[in-house]
C-alpha cells in the first residue's frame, strides 16, 4: 500500500532502410494506493503486569473478487498467556484460517488474555492478514501492529489479618479477626474520590457481628465498601501517600464439623 511500482521498457531496433541502431525509452509508474483487504487491530495502551486484557482483530475484503486461502496469523508479545479466543485457534494459538472471503465480507477475532511484564515495557502484538501459497508461506496483504506498555498500578492496595504473622494461620474459635488494608497512591498525580471495596466470605465468620470502622457492609453481597463520604482521606489522595481501613470479625463460637474452613 502507498508504494510506487515502476515499469521501465526499452526498444533497440535497426529500421530497414538504415544500418543504425535506434533506441526508444518509456517509463509508466503505478501506485498502489490500497491493499485488498483491510486489517486493524486493537489493544489497550496500557495495563498492569498480570491484568486480563483483549486483543480485537477485525479484517474484510474490499477486493471486487473473491480471496481463497485467507489466513490470519498474530505474533502475540512475550509474556502473553491467552485464556481464551473468538473463534478458537485453528494452529499454533495464533493462526487462524480464514478460509474464502467474498467480496466485502469481513470478520472478527478476539483473543483475552494476562500480559506478564516489567514496569515501563512495551509489548507489542502484529497481526498478518494474507494468502497461503502453494508452499504454505503467507503471502501478506496487509499488517498491523499495537503496542501496550506496562504500567505501575497506580493504587496499590495490601490487606493483612493484625495481630497474627504471617506464618500463623491459626485462629480459634471465638477469636475476633482484624482486617487491616493500607492503600498508597504510586502515581505522580493526586486521586480524588477513591473507593475501597472488600469482599468477605466464610462460613465459620459470624457476619452478624461484622464491625466495619468508617465504611458500609452489604450483608446480601458480602462486600464492605469505604467512600471518600466515609473516609474524608480517600477524598483527595496525594502522590506516593496512602493510609489504611479496617473492620473486625469474630469467629463462631461453635464450628460445625461440615464447615468448609
Amino acid at each position: 500500500k502507498d508504494f510506487p511500482v515502476f515499469l521501465h521498457a526499452n526498444l533497440k531496433f535497426i529500421p530497414s532502410n538504415g544500418q543504425k541502431e535506434l533506441n526508444v525509452e518509456n517509463q509508466i509508474s503505478v501506485n498502489i494506493t490500497a491493499a485488498p483487504v483491510v486489517l486493524s487491530i486493537v489493544a489497550p495502551k496500557g495495563v498492569t503486569s498480570g491484568d486480563e486484557l483483549e486483543y480485537a482483530i477485525d479484517y474484510k475484503n474490499l477486493d471486487i473478487r473473491n480471496i481463497n486461502n485467507v489466513q490470519v496469523r498474530v505474533d502475540f508479545p512475550e509474556g502473553f498467556q491467552m485464556s481464551s479466543a473468538e473463534p478458537r485457534a485453528s494452529e499454533k494459538d495464533s493462526y487462524w484460517y480464514i478460509g474464502n472471503l467474498e467480496p466485502n465480507q469481513g470478520g472478527k477475532i478476539v483473543v483475552k488474555g494476562r500480559l506478564f511484564g516489567d514496569n515501563s515495557e512495551k509489548k507489542n502484538v502484529i497481526a498478518y492478514l494474507g494468502q497461503v501459497g502453494s508452499d504454505s508461506n503467507l503471502v501478506v496483504f496487509s499488517k498491523q501492529e499495537s503496542i501496550t506498555q506496562i504500567m505501575s498500578p497506580i493504587l496499590t492496595i495490601k490487606q493483612n489479618l493484625d495481630d497474627h504473622a504471617d506464618n500463623d494461620n491459626v485462629i480459634n474459635a471465638g477469636d475476633l479477626l482484624k482486617y487491616v488494608i493500607s492503600y498508597e497512591n504510586t502515581s505522580d498525580v493526586g486521586l480524588r474520590n477513591a473507593i475501597i471495596t472488600a469482599e468477605i466470605k466464610g462460613k465459620i465468620l459470624d457476619f452478624s457481628k461484622i464491625k466495619i470502622e468508617k465504611g458500609s457492609y452489604n450483608s446480601e453481597t458480602g462486600v464492605i465498601t469505604w467512600k471518600a463520604s466515609d473516609v474524608p482521606e480517600l477524598l483527595n489522595i496525594g502522590p506516593k501517600n496512602g493510609g489504611k481501613v479496617s473492620f473486625t470479625v469474630p469467629v463462631k463460637t461453635t464450628i460445625p464439623v461440615e464447615s468448609n474452613l
